[in-house]
């Protein structure tokens, strides 16, 4: 969030990636990033929403409009942070941060076809001169209509497609294992959501349960992906309710 030149330098140099929340910064007061700056030093920049107790409308769209507006701002430049530099940071730029920009993060031949279709025909997108400034500068997650993850179809016409387990285990999670911390007061709902996930191909490992709280749920604490490789995590929390 808070760089001098020489640190920018150490960044690129050392093949550093940003993960940018520019509302979550506002509302926290946390200062600006130096997005032009890092953008020109070769730092890759990934836009990010944070979580909703310092975001609240988790759009990604809107935080992507957001930060290039605030760059411009920072930079004193209203050339700087264009659209395309926004929308890639969206997208590959974010794909780059996590490793996986061989995998997700553009339409190329080989990759996952990750796709979302853009409503821009209401009134607040009229008149439409430039389609990607228009996606940047006056669309948000409301005009989101359709939603493809590697090829499938998971949202139509903004409702959810429901897939059942046996759908579910041909599309595949990218997990071979979890790791699990299960409560008392939730067993029988942690029970079905890890015969589910067994369900569909995913190895559930108990590892101990918890007691405080009676909606704790389930927490993951660590899990191995389809590669093979491990991950230990903070713990992350799943609503059960029996």
């Amino acid at each position: 969030m808070h760089f001098n030149d020489e640190e920018i330098a150490l960044l690129a140099e050392r093949g550093a990636s940003m993960c940018h929340c520019p509302a979550s910064n506002l509302k926290l007061a946390s200062g600006f990033a130096p997005v032009v700056k890092l953008l020109k030093a070769g730092v890759n920049v990934g836009i990010g929403t944070d979580g909703a107790a310092s975001n609240d409308k988790l759009d990604l769209l809107g935080d992507t409009r957001i930060a290039g507006m605030l760059a411009k701002a920072v930079a004193g430049d209203t050339t700087s942070a264009t659209v395309a530099d926004m929308l890639e940071a969206a997208t590959l730029g974010g794909a780059r941060a996590l490793h996986l920009d061989h995998e997700i993060g553009s339409l190329e031949a080989g990759k996952a076809a990750d796709l979302v279709a853009v409503d821009l025909s209401s009134v607040e997108s009229l008149p439409t001169f430039d389609p990607a400034a228009q996606l940047l500068y006056a669309s948000g997650r409301e005009h989101v209509t359709h939603v493809w993850v590697a090829g499938r179809l998971l949202v139509e016409k903004k409702a959810t497609i429901r897939y059942d387990g046996a759908d579910l285990s041909s599309y595949g999670l990218g997990l071979s294992r979890l790791y699990v911390l299960t409560s008392a007061y939730t067993a029988s709902a942690s029970e079905a959501v890890i015969n589910s996930l067994r369900g569909i191909g995913v190895d559930v490992q108990t590892v101990g349960s918890r007691s405080e709280g009676k909606n704790v749920g389930m927490e993951v604490v660590a899990f191995t992906d389809d590669q093979g490789y491990d991950y230990e995590l903070a713990p992350i929390t799943f609503q059960i309710y029996n």
